[in-house]
């Protein structure tokens, strides 16, 4: 570079396109400290390890007074996704830097230093930064045994259990032993992990870079076995079970995964009332389609994220269920209710409950003409009566049997064949109707019926079909919808 301003501008819109250097970059700008960004460049474009270092070291006391403000440029700062941690544990390696500045950025009442005998010259430099201001404590750590890391973080776990302190590990410094076993350790006991961040060149960090990183925790997926038996259950939509489940678990576990146990429960919670219906129950405060979205929104990592996509699918839905809920009525028909009804049968026959799903399937087919009623003259009730019905279809009286008798899935069909001759969806909803019939004389000998007789696969798979192309015939959109109806696979996604 030639030191004009055109070389400069374009070296400078080169480093912005790395996020690590931006942020800085961004709030220099805004600040005017042209002189702060002018070290950026010429670390940019230094090879020489020890001028890059020389740069980096003579930076750092302006680091430490600027750093903090930069994280406030960075887009989406995992900080905001971090504990607040009361105490913070780190290891120690041969530079200091690092960690004063993870100390600056977490800003905990308490440090513990896991330094090896060569790193306490390090650890102390740390101490002596810091004097009074933060309370620091020391442990001496052997740096090819992860076992003595064990020791002094599960003393520390404890101690911050019963001090009711939140902890996070930092394992930025130190050999690749010691950052080995911490993880292990950390990811064990449920402690969140943080590391510094930074743009490097020839091992050298370029000044005003750092950002605090939050690790994902690998154990709070399907590793553990006992999480994995509670999917299992929630695949069988065995809900309650699920979350009974839950409960013996949470008891055995590390206070920090109790709250994402807690969020898991809760999700089961809610499948398990919307299995039952109860979205349709005035009494539901808060509606289970707020308690999902609340537990997908807490920072909730125990499913996976193509499992979490397709309850937010769900959620849309339920949404859609709750908000055309009618106080008072109480026969309601609507699109929604219809696909979720048929979703509901679809479960019941994954389960091989063919007995609940085939008398769910004959209630939805008494649904569909009300249904089509409803949208074509808007003033039809659940408490109609034949006479009602006659005049809305502009029967002659003669022509309605049983004037004063509430309408029947047979009065209905009757009269809307007599009354809509020459609609298409009537004609076809009279041909299924008609099918249906031996199917009511199967279900009538079921145990849902007035018999003892168990419904085979072969007969549910009849009615399903005929319910699922009647449905169609009506509902338009009626795939679209069952796709967003139907429950997620908890494992497999």
């Amino acid at each position: 570079m030639d030191g004009s301003p055109e070389d400069k501008e374009s070296v400078l819109k080169e480093m912005e396109k790395n996020l690590l250097i931006k942020p800085a970059l961004d709030y220099f700008r805004e600040k005017g400290y042209n002189k702060f960004i002018d070290r950026m460049v010429q670390f940019h474009l230094e090879e020489n390890t020890k001028q890059l270092r020389n740069i980096s070291n003579s930076m750092f006391k302006q680091e430490l007074k600027h750093i903090k403000n930069i994280q406030k440029y960075v887009p989406q700062n995992d900080m905001n996704t971090i504990i607040q941690a009361d105490w913070l544990i780190l290891t120690v390696g041969m530079r200091k830097e690092p960690l004063i500045i993870s100390i600056l950025l977490v800003s905990p009442k308490k440090v513990f230093l896991l330094h090896t005998s060569g790193s306490l010259k390090t650890a102390t430099e740390v101490k002596e930064h810091f004097g009074d201001h933060v309370e620091i404590e020391f442990y001496e750590i052997d740096e090819v045994d992860p076992s003595r890391i064990y020791e002094v973080t599960k003393k520390i776990f404890e101690d911050a259990k019963e001090s009711n302190k939140k902890l996070a590990f930092d394992p930025t410094g130190g050999r690749k032993a010691m950052s080995a076993g911490a993880a292990a350790v950390s990811f064990y006991y449920s402690i969140p992990m943080v590391y510094l961040h930074g743009f490097e060149k020839n091992m050298t960090m370029m000044p005003f870079t750092e950002q605090l990183k939050l690790i994902p925790n690998p154990y709070d997926k399907f590793g553990d076995l006992q999480i994995r038996i509670i999917a299992e259950l929630a695949n069988r939509y065995n809900f309650a079970d699920a979350r009974d489940m839950v409960d013996i678990v949470i008891k055995n576990k590390l206070i920090m995964l109790r709250g994402q146990l807690s969020i898991l429960k809760e999700v089961m919670d809610g499948y398990n009332e919307w299995d039952r219906f109860k979205h349709s129950d005035k009494e539901k405060r808060p509606q289970i389609s707020d308690s999902l979205k609340e537990a997908l929104v807490s920072g909730f990592n125990l499913l996976q994220d193509c499992v979490k996509e397709k309850i937010k699918k769900n959620i849309e839905f339920l949404k859609k269920l709750e908000q055309t809920w009618q106080e008072g009525e109480r026969n309601m028909v609507d699109k929604y209710r219809i696909v979720d009804l048929y979703a509901n049968i679809l479960r019941r026959e994954d389960q091989g409950k063919l007995e609940e799903g085939l008398a769910l399937a004959y209630r939805l087919f008494e649904m569909l003409p009300f249904y089509y009623l409803k949208n074509k003259f808007k003033d039809v009730s659940s408490t109609m009566k034949n006479e009602e019905l006659g005049k809305l279809l502009k029967l002659d009286e003669e022509m309605v049997d049983n004037p004063k008798d509430k309408i029947t899935l047979f009065s209905m069909m009757k009269y809307m064949k007599k009354g809509l001759p020459d609609d298409k969806k009537v004609q076809k909803l009279n041909e299924y109707y008609e099918k249906t019939q031996e199917i009511k004389e199967g279900r009538n000998e079921s145990l849902f019926g007035h018999g003892t007789h168990p419904i085979d696969k072969k007969q549910f798979d009849k009615v399903r079909i005929i319910v699922e192309n009647a449905i169609k015939e009506l509902i338009k959109d009626f795939d679209k919808l069952l796709k967003m109806a139907k429950f997620p696979d908890f494992i497999e996604c």
